[in-house]
């Protein structure tokens, strides 16, 4: 994670010394700036898994703030990402667990960037790396002949995540990701395949 933490740090101070004291000259305006995408994120932790199965749907949406007018820009984005609530009952004997994500937020700054101008090919390739701030609500219920126990907690923290995108013309993207999201006793950590529009 503070790996993560230094080469988004790196790229915000690049982006923002590229921009310079007259950020009309040195920085272009994004043409289409907003962004929204929905997919899913696969748990890596095994703990996850056997409580809430491999898999929820996410969504996501951007707003990229500055790109650098350099031939391959770096575009500085803040970003929401939202992960879907999910059950899951196990019958264990007499008893039945149920397990729940209630949601997973995440708030925070991408850094994109463009390997080459692909427009003559179709899509133009990128990476990107995002540092932000994210929440998880989740609860637990074990029932055992009609009677209930259980309770709900919320872990908040820093994660992020790393991945590779491509976007197509008419501005719709795909993108593959690594999200780390282990924040407390919540390991939300995964990879994760989005589609999305730009507009």
């Amino acid at each position: 994670m503070k790996a993560i933490t230094s080469i988004v740090a790196s790229l915000v101070v690049a982006g923002t010394v590229a921009s310079g004291a007259s950020a009309q000259e040195n920085t272009m305006k994004v043409q289409k700036p907003f962004s929204v995408k929905i997919g899913g994120i696969f748990f890596s932790n095994g703990d996850t898994k056997d409580f809430l199965g491999d898999s929820t749907y996410t969504v996501g949406l951007g707003y990229d703030f500055l790109k650098t007018k350099a031939t391959n820009p770096i575009i500085l984005q803040a970003y929401v990402d939202y992960l879907g609530r999910k059950t899951r009952r196990i019958s264990i004997s007499e008893s039945s667990i149920e397990s729940k994500l209630d949601y997973a937020l995440g708030l925070g700054v991408a850094a994109r960037y463009q390997f080459f101008d692909g427009q003559s090919m179709g899509f133009t390739p990128y990476g990107f790396l995002g540092l932000g701030f994210y929440t998880a609500r989740g609860s637990g219920n074990v029932a055992f002949g009609g009677n209930s126990e259980g309770g709900s907690s919320t872990e908040s923290g820093v994660g992020g995540k790393i991945g590779l995108g491509a976007e197509i013309k008419q501005g719709i993207f795909g993108e593959l990701e690594y999200n780390f999201i282990d924040i407390g006793d919540v390991n939300l950590s995964g990879f994760g395949a989005r589609l999305g529009y730009r507009f």
